[in-house]
């Protein structure tokens, strides 16, 4: 009886340590050092998908003055489950305790196919472990692969919730030919990127298909000094970064008959399609001739000849007529909050005093409050 009893406990013994190696387990990740390590202890993971979805990527696409990462790593034991990228909003030194993470481009969980859900919740469910975590930021697709996990998060948690449909990155499809491309558009459109490139090559214009990033960088300083329209150091920082950091960019510009750099264009390449994320003219010395035109049509005629680019995505957006033919990304804007009675007050009170607020304050009021929609990829 004790031999049987004594073997009992030792079968027992040795399960429960197999459990605990099986365990799942979640850590948060702030450190670069410590994030950048994920390069080669994740390697199964990211080998086989896009620069977008590594580590360095993402730590290049954060705004220091404004986000702080938190990469939560999922592990099965000692082994990397997946990577959920996310990161919390900041208001000079101070952490407000909102994360925000974007799930539309596919980048934002890394993992097994048929894992990448499981994977979300477990590192949801760890950020809310920590007290000071007040609530989750989340764009989410419409095509419902995560809405189970967020129930069941919100449901744990005893969240309040609030979602809204928004628009954010939007989708242009190429066609065969870039005749056939131009023919779809309005008749005005179409007349504009014929005319004005006919302008541009009469003048001695060239269209660089490829520039290196070291040539982009300097253009890109130049032309910031002019006073291009919706640029600012810190947006370009934070585009050289992030281009510095993918395999596969997507770098062009025009000049023109003297050499001198008139407008820029950049972005990379992900699977069958061309992401632009800035773009910057020289309307202040040349308002006349629509360089963002000419750039573009140059640029969707390149691409139609690398026939395997099938689709433009215009990051955060893009306006002018262009839009009529562009599909925004179907997109849910999911907020989760602490049901607690302070963070309640605090939201209502950026409700009511947004309009007041200073500026700094009043971007942050997208943030802690569901009824004023965040603003377009951060």
């Amino acid at each position: 009886m004790k031999t049987s009893r004594s073997a009992s406990q030792t079968t027992t013994a040795v399960a429960d340590r197999a459990d605990a190696k099986d365990a799942c387990s979640a850590v948060v990740l702030s450190s670069r050092k410590k994030v950048l390590r994920l390069v080669s202890t994740a390697e199964h993971l990211l080998q086989t998908r896009e620069a977008t979805s590594g580590p360095a990527f993402f730590l290049a696409s954060i705004e220091s003055t404004s986000w702080i990462p938190r990469i939560i790593v999922v592990k099965q034991g000692s082994a990397i489950r997946g990577i959920v990228y996310a990161k919390e909003r900041k208001v000079g030194f101070w952490p407000t305790g909102l994360i925000y993470a974007d799930a539309t481009l596919d980048s934002m969980v890394v993992s097994s196919a048929g894992d990448a859900t499981e994977v979300f919740k477990i590192a949801m469910v760890r950020l809310l472990r920590d007290s000071r975590i007040q609530g989750l930021r989340l764009l989410i697709p419409n095509d419902h692969r995560f809405d189970v996990a967020i129930q069941e998060v919100q449901y744990r948690n005893g969240m309040d919730e609030h979602h809204s449909e928004i628009q954010n990155h939007c989708v242009l499809d190429l066609t065969e030919s870039y005749e056939t491309f131009l023919e779809r558009l309005g008749a005005k459109t179409r007349r504009n990127f014929r005319s004005y490139r006919r302008r541009f090559e009469a003048d001695g214009g060239e269209y660089v298909s490829e520039m290196s990033l070291e040539d982009f960088r300097n253009v890109s300083f130049r032309l910031l000094q002019k006073g291009v329209v919706g640029a600012e150091q810190k947006g370009l920082d934070r585009a050289l970064r992030m281009f510095e950091a993918v395999d596969r960019r997507m770098l062009a510009g025009l000049r023109d008959a003297n050499g001198d750099w008139q407008a820029i264009v950049g972005g990379w390449y992900e699977a069958d399609r061309a992401i632009i994320f800035c773009q910057m003219n020289n309307d202040t010395e040349y308002p006349e001739r629509s360089l963002c035109t000419v750039l573009r049509g140059y640029l969707f005629e390149s691409l139609i000849v690398k026939s395997r680019i099938r689709k433009v995505l215009f990051w955060a957006g893009v306006g002018g007529p262009l839009l009529r033919h562009c599909e925004y990304l179907p997109t849910t804007a999911v907020y989760l909050d602490r049901p607690t009675f302070v963070w309640r007050g605090v939201r209502k009170a950026f409700s009511a005093s947004v309009q007041f607020l200073p500026e700094r304050l009043g971007s942050l009021a997208h943030w802690v409050q569901p009824t004023t929609l965040p603003p377009k990829a951060p």
